[in-house]
């Protein structure tokens, strides 16, 4: 559906823009800069009610990287990739969120920014599928997809991935040459996680929901995980094919 605002745009306080629009999206949500959610639930309802839905997906025109996705309410994502060949970053962050909203999988990633303090307590166990407190195989809440010969935790080269995310969280995303900047880096950490030892492999890696330690998800590199043009790892699979089951049953 196109919706018409008053103002072509999106809120961005950050900046101090602010844009009169049919849905109230804005940045900067919860103090997170790329975090997109709205408050005018009854205006966005009001809205999506002229035609049949079972979930919302709220496209933003602006082209800072930036979304959001909540367990059965709706997702936000941005349309207008920086500069050409930047597209597929649109791409993971619609499939993303939307992982988030139909599948309620849990973000895996854990060194980026956040507006959350502390949303897994320890002695909690996630709710979420595909985030974790266990590292014992045995009462691994994913155990059936992991094989006999893989360890529990899962090594993997964590120290060195960390030391290059460090660095890419020192860059300013909204400067104007981040993306240049970024480039190396992102070769970098994406050939740790392409390492042929663990690629495919279900395990228990640590560094998931936020948290660097003592809390896990199931693959080296997954959608829910790092900015990389990469499936669903096999658990977060089943579990979106849980809810299509439900859904069409």
């Amino acid at each position: 559906m196109e919706v018409i605002s008053n103002d072509s745009g999106i809120d961005i306080p950050d900046q101090n823009v602010w844009k009169r629009t049919a849905l109230g999206t804005k940045y900067n949500t919860f103090g997170t800069p790329r975090y997109v959610l709205t408050e005018e639930n009854r205006a966005l309802r009001d809205i999506a009610d002229a035609a049949p839905y079972d979930f919302i997906t709220i496209l933003v025109n602006d082209n800072r990287y930036g979304g959001g996705g909540i367990f059965n309410l709706y997702t936000t994502c941005f349309t207008k990739p920086v500069k050409a060949g930047q597209e597929w970053e649109m791409d993971y962050a619609y499939v993303h969120e939307f992982g988030h909203c139909f599948g309620g999988l849990g973000d895996e990633y854990y060194s980026s920014q956040v507006s959350y303090v502390d949303p897994y307590p320890k002695g909690v166990e996630p709710w979420e599928p595909n985030v974790t407190r266990t590292n014992t195989k045995e009462n691994l809440k994913w155990r059936n997809f992991v094989s006999s010969g893989t360890p529990i935790p899962t090594p993997w080269q964590k120290a060195k991935y960390d030391s290059i995310e460090s660095l890419v969280g020192k860059l300013d995303r909204l400067a104007c040459d981040y993306y240049e900047k970024r480039e190396g880096l992102l070769r970098s950490s994406k050939a740790i996680l392409k390492d042929t030892r663990w690629i495919g492999i279900v395990g228990a890696f640590e560094g998931s929901g936020y948290t660097s330690k003592e809390m896990y998800r199931p693959a080296i590199d997954c959608k829910m995980f790092a900015l990389n043009p990469v499936d669903f790892d096999p658990v977060c699979a089943a579990a979106i094919e849980r809810m299509i089951e439900m859904y069409v049953k």
